[in-house]
């Protein structure tokens, strides 16, 4: 027969089991959390809802008056009366005249003999039955991994159907279900659960602890691939899970059914198929602290639930949160999507690394999410599927080949990309203060004759005129991106380590020069544009050099291409171009005059020369002028105008004469009036120097009288 021995160091033990901590209010690291204090979107407020996301303040106050009563405190008191006999004991193996109705063979006599209040204690021993707990007591083993119920049938091992038990130190084996839990203000600690396929369910319960257990799935058929540790279910409040182990080889670690709220589920070590899910219907759910591996990870459906301070690491889906809820300060490790989301969801200064996908939200609609302030090193960042969210202040490191991806009606702003850069698939975005590798990311929409400055990532859209020159746009997914934009200059730019360096779509009389590209997937791509000039640049290591799929020119009009350090031709007459074209992927498109070594400008004075009316057509004159766009004087400059019109095919000839043009200066206009006719006119403005190339542009259009109407390369001044 077992005997007591020391009473004394029994008490205590139990006393110091008996610990109740009341929960105050969440703290986000040192920092309390005020749930009322946060920017609401710029764009995309949730209709009828003036916070721009849910109010959580009611949640977070739901913890911190969390127990009026877990139980009775007189059980504490009566751990003593143990030594006096006052209590029940329970031995399976004891002398035959050790037992009487305070001493007793099995657990459920010592149930049946108790008083409420009172303390069974069982020791040692492995109880082959099923119990019942119908009244309020407390019920300790010796030892939890000694002290050991073995339900051995498909049914419920442990049954506690009374308010306030105390269950404590057992390990509990078998069963379709280990613990089923019908209680209130009762606390579960220190238990082994393990071998059901429901190892604990409570319903209809509140206020109750489940703490410090060790609950398990284990390979014993017919659980082995599936099965629940923790179910709570049937409208259970209040509920609170912490510092518990869960493992399940196919099942799911915690789960929390439709209408159960106000639950905190904080603390503990998860390793399970599916770690802790928190289904429709259930709102205000506090889930802190966890650590959550191999595993689905997290996910709550709608229900202004808190998810905060957890830990996740491998598996496929980090945290999901289809609305209505708050997840900041999470760390997310190795898993195929970090966070996948719905709407109206506040994601906050959560911590996403090497994760397939970053964040990904999962409508195409408005989703009215606020994702600010997190750190994201993952390979495809973030992608916002639909639109009404705001990106903001967060810090996002990809490596070559990320990007984020956004459509309409998304507000990113204040963000620090690196080796990263964003996707734009319509212009109604705001996107405005972001970096890119330190340097600005310029977005420019409906914009014309900007001359772009400091740039890490391009974007235009809708543009005219733009200049894009002497800029480092490299380590991006798209360095320059331009779409129904016409008339830019892109000059003298290093794109280099990008997925595409130079990307033209629907683009149309852009130039394209003297830029150096090296280490992109693709150097430049061109779909649906016509008219662009490319020529003297430098193509060096891309995996895929050009793409044009349309009419452009690969060349200059004065006869010469571009380097390509894949070209195999080779050049009979030394004059530094090759003697046979460079084919262009996409189309029929060649180089006809590629360079044989990569462009290096024998002069530094360049010429640009405009001819320019008023609206689009002018009264009686035409005018035109040059401007130094090189970096040196040009010295002994001639401008000179060439008009034929009418019927009659009159010609005109007029010229100006500058001894120097500085660099960036532009000449006064040259202006011929008095023209006067009906029929067709054409006009060629042509500009040299001693040290520049000779560069001319034509304008076409009708004459009727003394109107003139011209359509072309003009510059139109308004």
């Amino acid at each position: 027969m077992k005997k007591i021995t020391t009473y004394g160091i029994i008490a205590i033990m139990l006393i110091a089991s008996l610990t109740i901590t009341l929960p105050t209010n969440v703290k986000a690291d040192d920092e309390t959390w005020d749930p009322m204090i946060y920017d609401s979107p710029e764009v995309g407020d949730p209709p009828g809802n003036d916070n721009g996301i849910i109010n959580y303040y009611e949640s977070v106050n739901a913890i911190q008056d969390y127990y009026s009563r877990i139980i009775n405190l007189s059980q504490v008191t009566d751990v003593i009366a143990l030594y006096e006999g006052g209590n029940v004991i329970v031995d399976d193996d004891a002398d035959a005249g050790w037992y009487d109705a305070t001493h007793v063979k099995t657990i459920q006599e010592g149930i049946n003999n108790a008083s409420t209040d009172n303390i069974v204690f069982v020791l040692n021993g492995t109880y082959f039955e099923k119990i019942v707990v119908n009244k309020s007591i407390s019920i300790i083993g010796e030892n939890k991994d000694n002290t050991i119920i073995n339900g051995t049938t498909r049914d419920i091992t442990v049954l506690i159907s009374s308010d306030e038990v105390l269950f404590s130190c057992f390990s509990i084996l078998q069963g379709e279900c280990g613990m089923g839990i019908l209680s209130n203000n009762s606390i579960i600690k220190n238990n082994s659960v393990s071998d059901s396929m429901y190892n604990m369910i409570i319903s209809s319960s509140k206020n109750t602890t489940i703490s410090c257990n060790n609950i398990t799935n284990t390979e014993r058929e017919p659980y082995a691939d599936y099965g629940i540790c923790l179910w709570i279910r049937g409208q259970s409040e209040n509920i609170k899970v912490d510092n518990n182990t869960f493992k399940s080889k196919k099942g799911v670690g915690i789960k929390i059914d439709e209408n159960s709220d106000s639950n905190v589920v904080e603390n503990n070590n998860i390793d399970a198929s599916n770690g802790i899910d928190v289904k429709s219907g259930s709102s205000l759910n506090t889930v802190i602290g966890n650590f959550v591996y191999n595993t689905g990870g997290i996910s709550v459906c709608t229900g202004d639930n808190l998810v905060e301070r957890n830990t996740v690491y491998g598996g496929g889906i980090g945290i999901k949160s289809d609305d209505n809820n708050v997840i900041r300060n999470n760390s997310v490790f190795e898993c195929k999507c970090g966070m996948l989301i719905g709407q109206y969801n506040l994601i906050e200064k959560n911590y996403i690394v090497s994760c397939d996908i970053g964040i990904k939200t999962t409508l195409l609609t408005e989703n009215y999410n606020t994702i600010k302030d997190n750190y994201i090193s993952s390979n495809n960042t973030i992608e916002l599927r639909g639109g009404n969210n705001k990106l903001t202040s967060n810090h996002i490191i990809g490596s070559y080949g990320d990007y984020i991806t956004i459509r309409k009606d998304n507000n990113v702003s204040d963000n620090l990309f690196y080796n990263t850069g964003l996707i734009v698939l319509s212009s109604e975005n705001i996107i405005h203060g972001n970096k890119v590798n330190e340097r600005d990311l310029i977005f420019l929409y409906n914009k014309s004759d900007v001359n772009v400055q400091n740039a890490g990532q391009v974007i235009l859209r809708n543009c005219s005129n733009i200049t894009i020159e002497n800029q480092n746009l490299s380590n991006t997914v798209y360095g320059i991106d331009i779409f129904n934009s016409n008339g830019c200059k892109i000059k003298g730019n290093d794109i280099s380590c990008n997925v595409v360096g130079i990307y033209l779509t629907k683009s149309n009389e852009n130039v394209v020069n003297k830029n150096y590209f090296s280490k992109n997937y693709c150097a430049v791509a061109i779909e649906q544009s016509k008219r662009n000039e490319l020529y003297h640049n430098t193509f060096v290591d891309n995996e895929q050099q050009a793409y044009d799929d349309c009419n452009n020119s690969w060349n200059s009009t004065f006869g010469e291409g571009n380097y390509w350090d894949d070209y195999n031709g080779i050049d009979n007459d030394g004059d530094g171009i090759g003697d046979t074209p460079y084919n262009i992927s996409g189309g029929d498109n060649k180089d006809f005059y590629p360079l044989m070594e990569p462009y290096a400008p024998s002069v530094q004075t360049e010429l640009e020369v405009s001819i320019q009316t008023m609206f689009g057509f002018s009264f009686n004159e035409i005018s035109a002028k040059v401007e130094n766009i090189g970096d040196s004087d040009a010295n002994n400059v001639n401008l000179s105008v060439y008009i034929e019109y009418g019927i009659l095919k009159k010609k005109v000839n007029s010229s100006i004469e500058l001894s120097v043009l500085e660099s960036g200066d532009v000449s006064d206009l040259l202006t011929v009036d008095g023209l006067r006719g009906f029929g067709r006119i054409k006009v060629t403005a042509e500009a040299k120097a001693d040290n520049a190339d000779t560069v001319n542009i034509t304008a076409s259009g009708w004459i009727l009288g003394r109107f003139i109407f011209l359509s072309g390369n003009i510059l139109v001044k308004k």
